[in-house]
């Protein structure tokens, strides 16, 4: 079979799904699929793909009005087309959550009133840049970067005491206007879109159940936890 033939089908599939998450919406597969950018489940990955689809919709346009010549399609999409297709309904229709590619480490949690050097030699050991910390029912980071700030803080007081006579809380941060926390059934690209765009300078994200600060965490998604699943560049050229 063709490849313009096996497009056509696979954009038909496309278009049909698309249908179905609007609850049967008959509009134009553009229509469809702006529609979808306020869909809360999947607008963030109708966003990572939209250039994507407006291309296929052009290309959608070429193949099935085009002429035969010698019996052969004078359109015929290359295979690498086909392949994403095959990935944007995928990706539509069974998500990839951030809780199914969470950080393989077990998430330790720390509590605000242990030693700093304690928090210091995990993150040294484990080679993370950052730890979960617990208080008052709330869950946040501590960061390398934090530590860094305070370090530079008192050598300018001109005292520098030792991280076992500091505790984790004297470092924390009291504002609560930096996100860091996720749903866990959000999808990964809701979590790249945080990490591209929203990131305030926590280098991860804390999954809970709803994405709440006061509940507690599930685990931890880091950027290189989507490396391999998703590519940082922008989208191909067809």
């Amino acid at each position: 079979m063709p490849n313009a033939e096996i497009f056509i089908e696979k954009f038909n599939k496309l278009d049909h799904y698309l249908e179905y998450l609007l609850g049967g919406f008959k509009g134009s597969f553009i229509e469809k699929k702006d529609r979808l950018k306020y869909n809360t489940r999947i607008k963030y990955t109708v966003k990572r793909y939209d250039d994507d689809l407006e291309t296929i919709n052009r290309l959608r346009n070429v193949v099935a009005h085009e002429r035969f010549l010698d019996g052969k399609p004078i359109a015929d999409p290359r295979e690498d087309v086909l392949y994403k297709m095959d990935e944007i309904f995928e990706a539509l229709a069974r998500p990839m959550t951030v809780y199914d590619r969470r950080s393989k480490a077990a998430t330790l949690i720390f509590s605000y009133t242990e030693p700093l050097s304690k928090a210091l030699r995990y993150m040294k050991e484990q080679d993370f840049s950052q730890i979960v910390v617990e208080k008052g029912g709330r869950y946040s980071f501590l960061r390398r970067e934090d530590t860094a700030v305070w370090l530079e803080n008192m050598e300018q007081a001109g005292k520098v005491p030792s991280p076992s006579e500091v505790t984790i809380g004297e470092l924390m941060r009291e504002d609560v206007g930096h996100k860091c926390h996720i749903a866990k059934d959000a999808t990964v690209y809701e979590a790249l879109t945080f990490f591209q765009e929203s990131d305030q300078g926590y280098p991860a994200l804390i999954i809970t159940e709803s994405g709440r600060e006061y509940e507690r965490p599930l685990g931890v998604l880091t950027p290189m936890d989507l490396i391999d699943y998703v590519s940082i560049a922008g989208p191909p050229e067809y």
